[in-house]
């Protein structure tokens, strides 16, 4: 390069590791790595942040509701205090007058982005620069990577959202938590997603403490067949299929009219077989709540294990996406992935048997894959390296990527009528026939069951004479809805506010879910109860305190769609901006109408 050299910035130490591995020999300087073409250094996360509003004028680190709202004419940037030290090595690194090319190596994705260009222009730096773009940290993969470098320009709207969302994020969160404690007298911490994260919980809350418990009964007959197979099956109103009484009189009277009675014929006997498909591949939402059902893992612990996977033990592609699909290139390496699967012994029969299957075609889909394709494990074998909780967490991702190769499970679905004198008794049942993908779920600590009840009836045929064995009936109540888990919260964010005209954007993005459900825990205004999320009376406060506009999960999510709009260059930036500018003087307008505010 003829005494030229580029300079790589990583987010962290471990990918910058993995970079200079994958490059050649490199040596190892104060805060950076560095060859003869090569200049490798790391952000350690952000290094850079929005500045306070002190930074702005040393009035404002005064709060004060004659001061807000704060917007400011034009934001600026500043080193996190933390951090400057290692920016002090980083800045003088895109001086040097033997670097000609920076390459953006950050995570590929909007945060990655920002944490770049917050380094980049706060160096002062205007040499030009090019994307690297990662899915996976193997060493095969960063060099196929350095091979498609892409200039800089290119990812202008990423930035720009990215951009947007951090300064929309600091106005509101800025003002509205200013607002909202000078009110109250006390923090309330104010987001603008994690109060409408939040204000799904308190609506649930409020939905579990109305409910009241109303009592029922069923009555059951158990019904023996000439072969001696028992089954239970439940009384059933034979004009409109009703099974419940809200008297208890009306089952008792009908099991007494019923007790003399020995027989039952069967009228119905019906089955049908039904194709239930693999489950598609992994995105990062998917793999948060199966892992919050399956193992009891949280949210952001799920993200935390996977980002090892994926940085420090290479064993699975790049985890923050939102894409179920892979791409028809990268399709060409499933045969490799397959064979490393196959040298794990729990592992070994489900690859070898989904090597010989063709891969579905709905798998495969080039414009499904936005920034980054599905989870899948890379070509690295796992062997004994793993924690518990790691191999949990690939154990998840290496049965899901085998189970697509499978063909569909089969299930075939029974239901049966029994009539007794002129009463109707009913029950329903399936069974697996083939179990096709299913059974890459067997083995110790597993016991999949894809929704359907597994109740095996026997096979009848109509008129067939059964023996009433007994009948009984059986007092019920119904329940409220239950309390969110992390599994059902990350459902209920991705769907909350979504209409037709918002299509599928929901709160936050699968990245930073995670972490809002983790922000109001700290916050103090959720708390965890093994799985259950429950919002304390803080929470619950602070919601019946904002304003519309700052807990309404349908106003929010038209934010996230209009910052994916600036991603894909169809909205502008300064229009999103002037939208939560308006948005955040009303809410402190409403905020100081509440009255009782003082000065901090």
């Amino acid at each position: 390069m003829s005494g030229k050299r580029t300079l790589i910035i990583a987010e962290k130490p471990g990918v910058a590791r993995d970079i200079a591995d994958a490059l050649g020999k490199f040596t190892r300087k104060d805060g950076y790595l560095e060859n003869g073409d090569y200049i490798i250094t790391w952000a350690v996360g952000h290094l850079a942040e929005l500045a306070a509003p002190e930074d702005y004028h040393p009035g404002l680190k005064k709060w004060s509701l004659n001061t807000l709202p704060i917007i400011p004419e034009a934001f600026f940037i500043k080193p996190i205090d933390s951090k400057k030290q290692h920016f002090r090595k980083v800045k003088p690194l895109f001086k040097r007058t033997d670097v000609n090319l920076v390459v953006n190596a950050c995570d590929a994705g909007r945060e990655g982005e920002l944490i770049f260009r917050y380094i980049y222009y706060l160096a002062e730096c205007r040499k030009p620069f090019k994307r690297l773009w990662l899915s996976e940290n193997t060493p095969e993969a960063i060099k196929r990577a350095f091979s498609k470098l892409k200039d800089g320009s290119l990812y202008d709207s990423l930035f720009a959202a990215a951009q947007a969302r951090a300064r929309a994020d600091w106005l509101v969160g800025m003002n509205a938590t200013r607002a909202y404690t000078l009110c109250k007298k006390e923090k309330m911490t104010v987001g603008r997603v994690q109060t409408p994260a939040l204000a799904l919980l308190v609506e649930r809350e409020k939905e579990i403490r109305s409910f009241v418990a109303k009592v029922y009964w069923e009555l059951w007959g158990q019904f023996v067949t000439p072969e001696g197979e028992i089954f239970r099956a439940r009384w059933s109103d034979t004009e409109d299929g009703n099974s419940l009484f809200f008297i208890l009189d009306e089952a008792q009277n009908i099991k007494t009219a019923l007790s003399k009675e020995k027989a039952g014929f069967v009228t119905s006997f019906e089955t049908k077989d039904s194709d239930v498909p693999a489950p598609p591949l992994y995105n990062l939402d998917d793999l948060q709540q199966d892992a919050n059902r399956h193992i009891g893992m949280t949210a952001a612990h799920t993200l935390e294990i996977a980002q090892v996977l994926y940085e420090r033990k290479k064993l699975i592609t790049y985890p923050r996406t939102d894409s179920r699909f892979i791409t028809g290139l990268l399709a060409g390496t499933l045969a490799d992935r397959l064979s490393a699967l196959s040298k794990v012994d729990a592992y070994e029969d489900f690859a070898r048997k989904a090597a010989g299957f063709p891969l579905p075609e709905a798998v495969v889909n080039d414009a499904g894959v936005t920034d980054h394709h599905a989870i899948i494990p890379t070509c690295a074998v796992p062997g004994d390296r793993l924690s518990t909780e790691g191999r949990s967490v690939y154990d998840l991702v290496a049965r899901r990527f085998m189970a697509v190769f499978y063909p569909p499970a089969v299930h075939r679905h029974t239901s049966i009528f029994i009539s007794v004198k002129g009463h109707q008794f009913h029950a329903k049942g399936s069974q697996v026939i083939k179990p096709g993908w299913e059974e890459v779920y067997t083995g110790e600590g597993w016991d999949y069951k894809s929704g359907d009840d597994k109740n095996t009836l026997p096979e009848l045929s109509e008129g067939m004479q059964l023996n009433l064995a007994a009948l009984s009936v059986e007092e019920k109540k119904t329940r409220p809805p239950g309390r969110y888990t992390d599994a059902s919260l990350l459902k209920a964010m991705k769907n909350a506010g979504r209409t037709k005209e918002l299509g599928s954007v929901g709160l936050g993005t699968p990245a930073t879910r995670a972490g809002i459900i983790e922000k109001i825990i700290s916050a103090g205004y959720v708390q965890r109860d093994g799985k259950r999320l429950a919002p304390t009376a803080k929470g619950e406060e602070l919601v019946d305190q904002v304003s519309e506009e700052l807990k309404s999960p349908r106003l929010t999510v038209r934010w996230e769609e209009l910052l994916s709009e600036i991603e894909q260059g169809k909205a502008d930036a300064k229009i999103f901006m002037r939208n939560i500018e308006d948005m955040v003087r009303t809410v402190v307008d409403s905020a100081a109408g509440r009255g009782g505010a003082v000065e901090q």
